[in-house]
């Protein structure tokens, strides 16, 4: 079948189409597409952590520092999103892949160089689950402040980057990419509000 349905199908995909080939690649190897999902979102979760203590120790913080941050997370995924954990859906990859995107950005930093790659590859996460926008908005904030001519230049990059691999989505899968990527969905005032509620799983009680 095809990955976008058309527009007088009962089901609709409006997940991007990186993704489907990672898991696809690695189905191949176990035998299962479904097992592989689960795989590699497990993999996600320490890929997550690991890049977390890494920006954690690129941003001044001790080794201790690090190794708590890191567990933190592993411990708030596995109590408090615990669905999210093991589950055959692209966001934790994605998240993983603009995890080491924002630690490459920090290393850039350290560096004054270099800062390209790492939006890069941000926006390549960007292919797998395109609604992680804090990171790259964190990006570019900074480059504005600090770094305007670097900034100019990687958002030129970048919109090249996603022009690129929109027209390339175009060309695979036709118009029912964009109809399946923007179908319209139901948006709650009210649940954004309670959804504040929930920030208390994720306070650090000292």
């Amino acid at each position: 079948m095809p990955l976008y349905p058309s527009a007088d199908q009962l089901i609709t995909n409006n997940y991007p189409p990186l993704s489907f080939y990672i898991v696809g690649l690695v189905g191949r190897v176990v035998g299962d597409p479904v097992l592989a999902g689960r795989l590699v979102s497990l993999v996600a979760v320490v890929a997550i952590a690991t890049a977390i203590a890494l920006s954690v120790r690129r941003l001044g913080g001790s080794g201790v520092a690090a190794r708590i941050s890191a567990a933190f997370f592993v411990a708030t995924m596995s109590r408090f999103f615990m669905p999210y954990v093991g589950m055959n859906e692209p966001q934790l990859l994605s998240e993983a892949i603009m995890a080491f995107g924002f630690l490459g950005f920090l290393i850039a930093r350290s560096n004054d160089r270099g800062y390209v790659g790492p939006v890069l590859v941000m926006a390549l996460a960007g292919f797998v689950k395109h609604n992680i926008i804090a990171m790259p908005v964190t990006v570019f904030l900074w480059l504005a402040l600090y770094r305007r001519r670097e900034a100019v230049k990687c958002f030129c990059v970048a919109a090249i980057a996603i022009v690129t691999g929109t027209a390339i989505c175009y060309a695979l899968f036709g118009r029912n990419f964009f109809l399946n990527m923007l179908c319209p969905r139901h948006y709650s005032l009210k649940r954004s509000l309670r959804i504040f509620e929930e920030l208390e799983w994720v306070s650090v009680v000292c």
